[in-house]
């Protein structure tokens, strides 16, 4: 892999972008993974400028959203983390820019790591500079790959920029450091250049099942074998769970014809059914059917815990999801799991759960609400008709005065 990295003096003409807070989640493996793209040509290029009000000393520990440029539906996760030397946080800037530290509470070190999706990277450039008299260097990162290491200039106009002949897949990380006079940092606006994925590839193993989660939407009457064959594998959601009859509610995404519409909304968890063997299933960038899944996406290599202290995790094996044990599970890249809440498993601490398919909601809803017979008993436990004498009686497992 070729890189070619520089650093350049520019005027640029800025556009805006809002920069919303996403909402807290608990779910760890979340990392709020939602995406879509919005067009399939060889090469597309991402944008943004920052609202620096918008980052606060308040609120920047926690994600935040990066929207395209031109307003499309295109957005990506953001994190920050930072060091002050002060130990107080500082965020300022105009609608063109986010400025970082101050005279009074300079920073020391931040990295800005952008989970993009966006498919295979070919550049990254960022507009960035910083205060008068600054020492200091910006990193660009991808993955575990250092890219660039180049000194911040004082200009406004300046950028750095890294371009790469095979390109890589993985988060974008931007790790700006300053010393001696350095007091702000200042960040302009961040431009990525990638190719998009035509296609999301599939494993599916001797049990005939896997999870899957993909960044982008996915049409499932478009499917092809390793060999390029078209093939037939099915995705389910899990939209219930049944505790007492430890068994989860397997939904199929889709209509059982090959005509009908199996689109699946990206970063939507899905169980995969099908014979064992690599699948290759198209990706789309319209509008995607919405499934409810307690399957919950994994977009990147982590170390899944037994409990984040709100949901249980429970993982595929074979055929039947069973607890993550007590030092974690690693799951590997757009994979999924099971949350379940854990005040639900109070009254039944199910270790495993096996499967039953479920066409539709009243499907469900029998399932959640089982019809009851109609039967009656005298307190002593005696069976009766539907009775015509006063007096108290037991009907579907209830207490009933009759008058």
């Amino acid at each position: 892999m070729c890189i070619f990295a520089n650093t350049h003096k520019k005027g640029s003409r800025f556009n805006y972008i809002v920069v919303k807070k996403i909402l807290s989640k608990s779910l760890l493996i979340l990392f709020v993974s939602i995406l879509a793209v919005t067009s399939y040509a060889q090469n597309t290029v991402w944008r943004c400028a920052f609202v620096g009000q918008e980052i606060t000393a308040t609120n920047y520990n926690k994600p935040f959203e990066l929207l395209d440029t031109n307003g499309g539906p295109l957005f990506m996760e953001a994190h920050f983390s930072a060091q002050w030397a002060n130990g107080t946080p500082y965020f300022g800037g105009s609608p063109n820019h986010l400025q970082v530290g101050s005279a009074d509470n300079p920073v020391d070190f931040f990295t800005l790591s952008l989970i993009t999706r966006l498919g295979t990277i070919k550049r990254v450039k960022i507009g960035t500079c910083g205060a008068s008299n600054i020492h200091g260097t910006v990193q660009i990162s991808i993955g575990d790959s250092i890219l660039t290491k180049e000194q911040l200039q004082e200009n406004a106009d300046s950028y750095v920029e890294v371009s790469l002949t095979d390109g890589l897949d993985a988060p974008v990380n931007f790790y700006f450091e300053q010393w001696g006079q350095g007091k702000a940092i200042f960040l302009f606006y961040i431009e990525i250049e990638y190719i998009p994925a035509t296609d999301a590839i599939i494993t599916i193993g001797e049990s005939g099942y896997t999870t899957f989660s993909y960044r982008e939407s996915l049409d499932f009457s478009q499917v092809t074998d390793a060999s390029g064959e078209p093939a037939e594998i099915t995705a389910y959601s899990i939209p219930v769970v049944m505790l007492k009859d430890k068994t989860v509610g397997i939904k199929k995404c889709g209509g059982n014809s090959i005509s009908e519409d199996r689109t699946v909304r990206y970063n939507t968890g899905l169980l995969i059914k099908g014979e064992p063997g690599i699948y290759h299933v198209k990706c789309i960038d319209t509008d995607a059917n919405r499934f409810v899944s307690l399957l919950y996406p994994i977009s990147m290599t982590s170390n899944i815990p037994p409990s984040d202290g709100t949901h249980t995790f429970f993982m595929l094996q074979g055929d039947k999801f069973v607890r993550i044990p007590e030092d974690g599970v690693d799951f590997g890249l757009n994979t999924a799991c099971l949350g379940v809440l854990n005040f639900m498993l109070d009254d039944y601490p199910v270790e495993e759960f096996s499967m039953v398919e479920v066409s539709d909601e009243s499907d469900i809803k029998s399932i959640l609400q089982p019809e009851q017979p109609n039967e009656w008993f005298t307190i002593t436990g005696s069976k009766v008709n539907i009775p015509s004498i006063k007096g108290i009686y037991i009907h579907n497992n209830r207490k009933v005065v009759v008058k």
